[in-house]
């Protein structure tokens, strides 16, 4: 298949691609048209032709415009009939749910929150349940951990501070149910995924398109903390997620998606102003922190090595130079 440069480019190197080319198909994206739901769509259809991506509305997502992807489906996961149609009829033999709603400040809706993340994921899994499937991986949240945000390993309390949190943590607990009754479902634990095609008001496209312009976005306090993941990474440990599960390694738990390191927003404007050469100076605090912001916000990658041997491969700078590359691009094709 012939490889897409430009706004579909991607960092996975020719060991990544031939992972890619084990799993199992038909590959079905449940989610397809957020995201980091996009970014693996885009990054499997890429070395293979049975990738099939669903949501809502995505004909008329706005990260479908720029090429004629095929197999696409529109689907609403919360409709438990819809998505037993469509399991019955694709058959699907790896299934990733990257189907989300609350992640972002303006999604408030706490039944619509409830009625995605955990009645669309048990939907999904019952629709699955007869179909002889060989991995499902369930995009779970950092979120999860709450309050108990600094490193924590997988079997940490769960202290969740948001309904979105909460609605994930329910999730987690019917994926982590259907793996003890031996079905092959992961639950990932996911920091703060950057990089192409991410939400246009999220923190990079904000930060990256003021440097570009030599300015500075509002800042929420210079301690707030992430633990930053590159997209390509993140997509990629779904792929090493669902190899492992084809071993009958994990069945029903959770994995840390991490990098472990801990970057403040200070860290990240000093990062900025080295990539960007910004010369005025950025004031913190100019933006009200929400509460999603926390001081000690990083995660504990371990696990992810040891049980699907993942780890990042992008670090920040170098993240952020290809966000940047590809925020210009697509201001050029927008």
């Amino acid at each position: 298949m012939e490889y897409m440069y430009g706004l579909h480019s991607h960092t996975w190197d020719s060991i990544e691609i031939e992972d890619a080319k084990k799993l199992i198909g038909p590959i079905l994206i449940l989610g397809a048209s957020g995201f980091i739901g996009a970014k693996l769509f885009f990054n499997l259809s890429q070395c293979r032709n049975d990738i099939f991506g669903c949501s809502r509305d995505i004909k008329n997502s706005w990260r479908f415009k720029y090429h004629n992807w095929q197999n696409l489906e529109s689907l609403d996961i919360t409709n438990y009939k819809e998505v037993e149609r469509l399991s019955k009829r694709i058959r699907p033999k790896t299934i990733f749910n990257l189907s989300s709603y609350g992640g972002h400040s303006h999604q408030t809706d706490i039944e619509q929150i409830h009625q995605v993340n955990y009645i669309g994921a048990t939907n999904i899994l019952r629709a699955i349940a007869d179909i002889e499937y060989g991995a499902f991986i369930q995009a779970g949240s950092s979120s999860e951990y709450g309050l108990n945000s600094a490193g924590p390993k997988e079997d940490a309390k769960l202290v969740p501070n948001s309904a979105y949190a909460e609605s994930k943590v329910k999730s987690y607990y019917m994926v982590n149910y259907y793996g003890q009754a031996m079905f092959p479902v992961m639950h990932l634990r996911l920091y703060s995924i950057y990089g192409p095609w991410q939400e246009r008001k999220t923190l990079m496209p904000v930060l990256i398109s003021h440097c570009l312009e030599n300015k500075w976005p509002p800042l929420v306090d210079k301690e707030a903390s992430h633990d930053f993941v590159y997209v390509d990474d993140c997509a990629y440990a779904f792929v090493k997620a669902a190899l492992a599960l084809y071993e009958k390694k994990g069945f029903g738990k959770a994995v840390n998606i991490a990098t472990g390191v801990k970057t403040k927003t200070e860290d990240l404007v000093k990062i900025s102003q080295r990539i960007f050469g910004v010369t005025s100076e950025p004031i913190f605090g100019s933006m009200l922190n929400e509460g999603r912001d926390l001081v000690n916000w990083y995660g504990n990658p371990e696990l992810a090595l040891k049980e699907l041997s993942w780890y990042p491969r992008v670090g920040l700078n170098q993240g952020i130079e290809l966000t940047s590359r590809w925020e210009q691009e697509f201001k050029k094709t927008a």
